[in-house]
């Protein structure tokens, strides 16, 4: 994470600050500012979120932008699958190049640090569930997705 979480500088379009999710709390925070959905994706475990802010790391000025994480054969990738300004809006050209920089650290990241399936707390009610994951073929395509192994986390949805 720390190499995705380093700045980003832009030529001609200033300074950009990756941020990993990696709390509901910040997914609901994000989903507040932004005024999307990002906060359902908290139990989503083949996706992170990264938000991407102009300016300051505090800016409200932002992307938030949707990682996937499949297997094909015996390969894992990462791969964005959707980056959008508030209230689900296209990002301008701006962006761009700030993007592709950031799908290079992801993927570079990957490759030089490889891959360590995540595990998940989850408490609510005064509960615990802990849970692993795995990546499970999906019919449709040549690709498996992370799965939680805990089938009561895959039922689940946050409470907000």
């Amino acid at each position: 994470m720390d190499n995705v979480q380093e700045s980003i500088d832009s030529v001609n379009n200033g300074v950009y600050y990756p941020v990993v999710l990696t709390t509901s709390l910040e997914y609901i925070r994000e989903s507040s500012l932004q005024s999307n959905c990002v906060k359902t994706y908290v139990n989503k475990a083949s996706s992170f979120i990264i938000s991407l802010r102009e300016g300051d790391v505090d800016s409200e000025e932002r992307a938030t932008i949707e990682y996937q994480i499949y297997k094909v054969g015996n390969d894992v990738k990462m791969s964005r699958v959707q980056s959008l300004g508030r209230f689900n809006q296209p990002l301008d050209f701006k962006w761009y190049g700030v993007l592709e920089e950031l799908d290079g650290r992801v993927n570079s990241a990957l490759k030089d640090v490889g891959f360590e399936l995540p595990k998940v707390v989850v408490e609510f009610g005064g509960q615990s569930v802990e849970s692993e994951t795995k990546f499970i073929k999906n019919s449709i395509n040549d690709k498996s997705y992370l799965n939680w192994v805990s089938t009561f986390l895959n039922d689940v949805l946050p409470e907000f």
